[in-house]
């Protein structure tokens, strides 16, 4: 009696099989040095309706060729080939596209090297005395299903390491943004406590660099509970009609300090005609600070941050821009991830704990709007937050 081979017998199961999707299987390389024996497989898969168009490549070189040339969605491959003898040639391929399913379809009954193939990176070990058509199908459709799902469960755990690196930063960027203030706040106000006959003047230095670091500390601890309350859904919003023009001149009162500190010009274009938006005036006035704070931040002394204003399309956008030192096209993907901050920004030792951008776009979209970038390296950047305009606000206001 023959003995069965069962290294993976989920995959030859009729409960397995039924469970299979219709895989559209366009393109099967098959890596057989017996021409006759490949004219066999081609033979048995068209009687079973497979659906393959199959590739023939007589030896791994020819097959490394192919699949460097072309794309497959399975190799079906004997062991015993003209150039690699055994596994060798296996790992060659699986190595070379290792993004593409490999079944083995040998005349070696072993059940070890069957298993050391599947330990290896094979789908599953076929033997050819015991193969027919439909169950070569079945191995390559369902070799291309676990391939798709080990493909999807690998970038789900990049996606998830990534985040985790990002969190680590973030403690340890946190832990810095909270050290630096408190030590500054500590020692100022040690300044002053120990020389109570300083120069008033000299004391009033000392305070105000500790009221700076506090409001520092304040928003850092307002991002983390703002944080807190978007993920929980309890942030509540004030939506009301803004004048446009308010929120201008809220932004430059603060803008105008913030440049003039950093040694930057601040250029206002006003809205050219007198709309309202939909807004809450305290989360979108922290939206549009915060972009021209991180303007500021990542624009060389001698630069220019601008606040410019538009109607359009019932919309009303307000781009914030400047002539910093840009965005990699890379990385503005990313930008609105939490804790997402750039190589250079850490590099450059720049505050920041890439919480900012990450909560402007969920409040601008938990308020009907949204918030777009766009940004070249060495050319400086620009956001624009979109928001409707008021009903009251008629089309030929807008125009």
């Amino acid at each position: 009696m023959d003995r069965e081979i069962h290294l993976m017998p989920f995959s030859h199961s009729p409960q397995r099989i039924a469970a299979l999707p219709d895989i559209d299987v366009s393109r099967v390389l098959l890596v057989e040095d017996s021409r006759a024996y490949a004219q066999l497989v081609e033979d048995m898969l068209e009687e079973s309706h497979a659906g393959s168009e199959i590739v023939h490549g007589r030896s791994v070189a020819e097959a490394a060729s192919l699949l460097a040339r072309e794309q497959f969605d399975c190799v079906l491959m004997d062991l015993g080939l003209p150039d690699a003898s055994g596994l060798t040639g296996m790992r060659r391929l699986l190595e070379l596209a290792p993004g593409v399913p490999v079944v083995v379809l040998t005349g070696r009954d072993d059940d070890e090297v069957g298993l050391e193939a599947v330990r290896e990176g094979a789908q599953d070990y076929l033997v050819k005395s015991r193969s027919d058509g439909p169950l070569i199908s079945r191995a390559i459709r369902y070799a291309i299903e676990r391939k798709l799902v080990e493909l999807e469960l690998a970038d789900r755990a990049a996606q998830i390491q990534a985040f985790a690196e990002r969190q680590r930063d973030f403690v340890a960027s946190a832990s810095h943004e909270l050290r630096t203030p408190l030590t500054s706040i500590l020692g100022y106000l040690e300044l002053v406590l120990e020389d109570p006959d300083a120069d008033r003047d000299e004391q009033r230095g000392h305070v105000e660099v500790a009221y700076r670091n506090s409001r520092r500390l304040l928003s850092l601890v307002e991002d983390l509970l703002t944080v807190n309350k978007l993920e929980s859904g309890n942030l509540g919003l004030s939506l009301e009609d803004l004048p446009l023009i308010d929120l201008v001149r809220a932004v430059e009162e603060v803008g105008l300090g913030l440049c003039a500190r950093a040694g930057l010009t601040l250029r206002i274009t006003p809205p050219a005609a007198a709309v309202s938006v939909r807004a809450d005036r305290a989360r979108v006035t922290e939206v549009l600070d915060n972009l021209i704070g991180n303007a500021v931040k990542f624009t060389p002394r001698g630069g220019e941050v601008a606040l410019e204003t538009r109607v359009e399309d019932q919309r009303v956008l307000l781009a914030v821009s400047d002539t910093g030192v840009g965005i990699a096209a890379h990385e503005l993907p990313s930008v609105f991830d939490r804790f997402f901050r750039s190589p250079d920004s850490v590099r450059r030792a720049i505050p920041g704990t890439g919480l900012g951008l990450s909560i402007a776009r969920s409040l601008m979209e938990l308020q009907g709007g949204d918030i777009t970038v766009s940004s070249s390296v060495g050319a400086g950047t620009t956001f624009t937050i979109s928001l409707p305009l008021s009903p009251d606000d008629t089309p030929w206001h807008a125009s």
